[in-house]
């Protein structure tokens, strides 16, 4: 006879959780999408498509989001149900100045096939790019004064831009912090002409 021991289960009490320092939420789009895993659901012809396009397009571009702050950075739509020249009309139609950072798909591998592969690679090639650019305008700016000075400009609050100007960590290091992430963010780089090689090796190469 097989014996099946269950796990225990493990609770807190509410006196626990009140005192608890937890850190605070970081939403894509504040007080309404934190980060994480969601599930998004609703009857056909809704508008579905229509409304995770716009969200994509207001958080690659940093713009709000019914009426709502969202934090900028690269995304990556996989419009597994459509194709290309619906995208592209549905874009010119909610934007004139569509994002470098917004990356689209209609043909991926499937979860069992190949698929979170495919994600970790995006990730790697996107974002390590980015942070190399971030290093290199890191060490340009040379003196902690001057990256204080410059990071305050970007938005990035004193004593935040203080604590990381004056860092001893390695500039790859710096370049991974968030004050540093935030002023010098995907947006900004974009602005300066600053790309994803990738992106520039799709473009010249869907002239073939």
């Amino acid at each position: 006879m097989e014996v099946i021991l269950m796990k225990r289960m493990e609770t807190i009490t509410a006196r626990e959780l009140y005192e608890m320092k937890l850190p605070p939420a970081n939403f894509v789009v504040d007080g309404l999408l934190p980060r994480g895993l969601h599930i998004f659901a609703g009857p056909p012809k809704v508008g579905k498509s229509w409304l995770l396009l716009q969200l994509a397009l207001a958080v690659a571009s940093g713009n709000t989001f019914w009426g709502l702050h969202t934090e900028q950075g690269t995304v990556l739509s996989l419009c597994l149900e459509d194709n290309y020249a619906r995208l592209q009309k549905r874009i010119s139609e909610l934007t004139d100045e569509p994002p470098d950072t917004l990356h689209l798909t209609v043909l991926s591998k499937s979860l069992d096939d190949g698929l979170c592969e495919q994600l970790e690679m995006f990730l790697k090639e996107h974002e390590w790019l980015r942070r190399r650019f971030r290093m290199y305008i890191w060490k340009q700016w040379k003196k902690p004064r001057t990256r204080m000075r410059n990071l305050m400009k970007l938005g990035v609050p004193d004593w935040r831009a203080c604590a990381v100007a004056y860092s001893r960590k390695a500039y790859w290091r710096c370049a991974k912090h968030a004050s540093v992430n935030e002023a010098i963010s995907s947006k900004r780089l974009a602005q300066a002409g600053y790309y994803c090689i990738l992106d520039r090796y799709e473009s010249l190469h869907s002239c073939d």
